[in-house]
């Protein structure tokens, strides 16, 4: 359980580092709304130094050393196999079947 809750921190704060740099590029965007709507002369001025911004946010939206790291240990991680299924399947059954002994008096063998 240790190395899935691992997993899933990894994956939250991916996310959360996503959620960021996508706010950025909306404020980025939001300024050239902006611009475009009030202040034209000044979005030509800024031209270069906004396509510069959107694209370094558009790079980061999914940080690719993040991504590729994340591969990496998940490729590295323990495998569950086949056999982990069917057993945790049968203690799931079990538990089950043995959770309506209420409703009579059989359980499984």
């Amino acid at each position: 359980m240790k190395v899935l809750k691992n997993e899933l921190t990894r994956i939250k704060d991916l996310f959360s580092e996503v959620k960021k740099n996508k706010q950025e590029l909306l404020d980025t965007l939001t300024m050239v709304d902006d611009y475009l709507r009030d202040n034209i002369s000044k979005l030509r001025q800024d031209e270069e130094n906004i396509c510069e911004k959107i694209r370094k946010s558009n790079k980061r939206l999914l940080p690719s050393d993040e991504i590729s790291s994340a591969n990496k240990e998940a490729a590295e991680s323990p495998r569950i196999t086949d056999q982990d299924l069917k057993v945790g399947e049968s203690e799931g059954l079990r538990k089950n079947y043995d959770s309506l002994d209420h409703l009579g008096n059989k359980k499984l063998n």
